[in-house]
């Protein structure tokens, strides 16, 4: 009598990182905290979920990325390099942002995403240079200025900026 093999109950999940992918010059051009946020990203990929992946700052505190603040730097830069794509835009109400891997095709997940995004088994691979006109161009935030006060007394003519 043959021995079947439960494979299901001895393999657990994982994430594939395709070397085609993260062995490229674009991929080490992110930083190390971009990359570990895509990384992130990629554990909450489960094979049918791409364009469903929800990430916040409260969850991306609990994983070790950072503040909010750093949350969004690092958000940010993937998004500019092509990485990701914000699939659905949240904040009225109680919807999160929706992201999408782009070396992967975008799922039917049955939610509603935002144009130009739809579900399409073809990878958008927006990190790829001839793909870099296609890109989301969000800015990254920019620290505040402080604004000198003017002593009494003081000239005019000096900057106010600091």
């Amino acid at each position: 009598m043959a021995r079947t093999r439960d494979r299901s109950s001895k393999m657990s999940d994982f994430a594939a990182l395709p070397r085609c992918y993260f062995a490229t010059a674009e991929y080490r051009a992110l930083s190390l905290g971009a990359r570990a946020l895509l990384i992130e990203f990629v554990l909450k990929f489960t094979g049918r979920n791409n364009g469903n992946l929800e990430m916040t700052a409260e969850q991306a505190k609990q994983l070790g990325v950072g503040s909010a603040q750093t949350f969004q730097k690092y958000k940010v830069e993937l998004v500019n390099a092509g990485w990701i794509v914000v699939t659905r835009q949240g904040g009225l109400g109680n919807r999160c942002n929706l992201y999408a891997l782009t070396y992967r095709g975008i799922d039917n997940t049955g939610k509603q995403y935002d144009y130009p995004y739809k579900a399409d088994s073809m990878p958008l691979h927006l990190w790829r240079k001839e793909h870099a006109n296609k890109r989301d161009s969000r800015r990254a935030p920019q620290p505040r200025r402080r604004v000198a006060t003017l002593a009494r007394g003081a000239a005019t003519d000096a900057p106010l900026l600091q």
